[in-house]
C-alpha cells in the first residue's frame, strides 16, 4: 500500500542512490562533500543578508571574507598552541620514562608477593620493544604526513573555491540538478523542507551554546 504511491517510490530510490553513492565514491568526491557541508552552513546568513535587502553576490562575498578570515585567525591561533603543547610532551617523555622504569624496579621490593624480579624484566624487554616500534611507525607517518600535508593544501585552495562558486550560482545549481531528479518528487521535497527545519534549528542551537557557554 506505502508503495503504490509514485513519490514514496521516488524517496526511496533517492535515499538508496544516495548511499551507494556516498558508499563507491565519498572518499573521491570528499572535497566536494565538505563544500556542499559547509555551503550549507553558510547559506543561513546569506539568507538573513539577502531578506534585509543587500544583493545576493555582495552576501556571498561578505560571507565568504569573515569566513576565511576566520578559519585563518584560528589556523594561526591554534597552531603555535599545538606545536609548544608538543614540544612540552616531547621534553617531559624522557622524565615520564625514567620514572615509569624507577617505580618497575621499585615493585618487587614493594609488593613480592605480588610481582617478581622476572615478571618486571619481561614487562622492561615488552616496553622497550614497543618503543622500537613506535620509532619505526614515527618514522613512517613522517612519510606519510608529506602526502597528507598535500592533502590538506588540496583542500585549503579546492574547498573555498567550492563553497563560494556553489554559494553564488546556487539557483543555477538546483535548477540543473532538479532536471535530473524524478517528475514525482512531491513527498522527497516535502521531506527536504522538514529536514531543513530541523537541521537550521540545531546549528542555531549550537551556535547559541558556544556563544553563552563561556558565560555559563
Amino acid at each position: 500500500n506505502r508503495f503504490s504511491d509514485p513519490d514514496a517510490i521516488t524517496l526511496t530510490f533517492i535515499i538508496l542512490f544516495s548511499f551507494l553513492f556516498l558508499w563507491l565514491v565519498g572518499d573521491i568526491l570528499a572535497p566536494v562533500l565538505v563544500a556542499i557541508v559547509i555551503a550549507y552552513l553558510l547559506e543561513w546568513p546569506i539568507h538573513r543578508m539577502t531578506k534585509m535587502g543587500a544583493r545576493r553576490s555582495f552576501a556571498v562575498a561578505s560571507v565568504m571574507f569573515v569566513f576565511i578570515w576566520l578559519c585563518v585567525i584560528s589556523f594561526l591561533g591554534l597552531t603555535p598552541l599545538i606545536w609548544h603543547q608538543l614540544g612540552n610532551l616531547i621534553s617531559e617523555i624522557p622524565h615520564i620514562l625514567e620514572q615509569g622504569q624507577n617505580y618497575l624496579l621499585n615493585m618487587p621490593s614493594d609488593y613480592p608477593s605480588v610481582i617478581n624480579a622476572e615478571q618486571i624484566k619481561y614487562i622492561t624487554n615488552e616496553l622497550n620493544n614497543q618503543l622500537v616500534g613506535s620509532g619505526k611507525a614515527i618514522v613512517s607517518a613522517s612519510v606519510n604526513s608529506l602526502f597528507t600535508a598535500m592533502a590538506l593544501l588540496i583542500y585549503l585552495v579546492l574547498v573555498p573555491l567550492l563553497v563560494f562558486f556553489m554559494l553564488a550560482d546556487k539557483d543555477k545549481l538546483i535548477r540543473h540538478w532538479m532536471r535530473l531528479m524524478p517528475t514525482k518528487r512531491r513527498l522527497a521535497i516535502k521531506v527536504w523542507s522538514e529536514m531543513n527545519q530541523q537541521i537550521g534549528k540545531y546549528i542555531q542551537g549550537k551556535v547559541i551554546e558556544i556563544l553563552i557557554g563561556p558565560f555559563v
